[in-house]
Parts: C-alpha cells; sequence; structure tokens
C-alpha cells in the first residue's frame, strides 16, 4: 500500500509523474517503438472557478478513469499535473490517430468537458524528456488551433 501510493496520484489513482517519467525512460533506452500521448482538459480553471473544486475533482477522476480503461491494454496512464494527463503506448500494433481519437471522443460524450490532445512516437536519438516535450507541444498546437482535438506531433 505504501509503495502503491508512492507511485500513483492521490486524487486520480493514475501513475504519478516520476513513475511516468521513469517507465519512458526505461523503454526509450531500450529503442522500443512507444508513443506518449499528452492531454489537456480544455478551459479547466474556468470550471474550477464557476463550478468549485469538488466539480474540478469529480472532473479528473472522470477522466481519469477514461485514460485508465483506454491505456489498460496497451500502455499505463498518468497525472503530469494539474489537469494534464499522459499514456505511454507500448503496443506496437495500436493505430495512434484511432486511440487518440477514441480518448478525445469519450472524455467530451462521458464528462462535462472537452480535452486537446496530443502525441508523439519515439525516433532513435531521443531522450524521454525530448519524446515527452513533443507530445506537450503537439498538444499545446491542439489548444492554439481551436482545442478539443488530436494533433500529432511533426
Amino acid at each position: 500500500a505504501i509503495y502503491n501510493s508512492s507511485i500513483t496520484d492521490g486524487l486520480t489513482r493514475l501513475y504519478n509523474r516520476k513513475f511516468f517519467y521513469n517507465r519512458v525512460t526505461q523503454h526509450v533506452q531500450r529503442h522500443l517503438p512507444v508513443y506518449v500521448l499528452f492531454s489537456d482538459i480544455d478551459n479547466f480553471k474556468k470550471l474550477n472557478d464557476t463550478q468549485g473544486h469538488q466539480m474540478g475533482d469529480n472532473v479528473l477522476k472522470q477522466v481519469a478513469q477514461i485514460m485508465r480503461d483506454e491505456a489498460e491494454e496497451c500502455g499505463i496512464a498518468g497525472r503530469y499535473g494539474g489537469e494534464e494527463m499522459v499514456v505511454l503506448v507500448s503496443d506496437p500494433s495500436v493505430k495512434m490517430e484511432t486511440f487518440a481519437e477514441r480518448i478525445r471522443s469519450r472524455i467530451e460524450k462521458e464528462t462535462i468537458v472537452t480535452a486537446s490532445i496530443g502525441y508523439s512516437k519515439y525516433k532513435n536519438g531521443l531522450s524521454a524528456e525530448e519524446l515527452i516535450k513533443q507530445a506537450d507541444e503537439a498538444m499545446y498546437r491542439a489548444k492554439t488551433t481551436g482545442k478539443n482535438k488530436v494533433v500529432k506531433f511533426s
């Protein structure tokens, strides 16, 4: 129980940032064909400000459950910070565009929020940090070009 609480986020029960980062590092060091998906809940601060932190927490838990469900078969899901959640996809048979779109769509249909999602594929020579940063940049592009969409890092 103590170990579990040291590697998971208390609110969402997703893996925490440190554990997630370490797992990405392990895969990258072995040059495995992985993807990192980076998501951010759209207009989350406004939700907290208008409907309260309890509602914000509930939404975080709902989105986390969707991430966990979707990642279960093909990788691991984590909470990166605030309203940012990440998935390490280690199954090379996953069609990333379809996978990311399914997560985006479920968040839109099953919760009261939407999410901007970016993803990136590991290429030789990339560090774990760079791979995560690329997925983050793709997510930022999704945010700044209209939100509630999936963008692949290019």
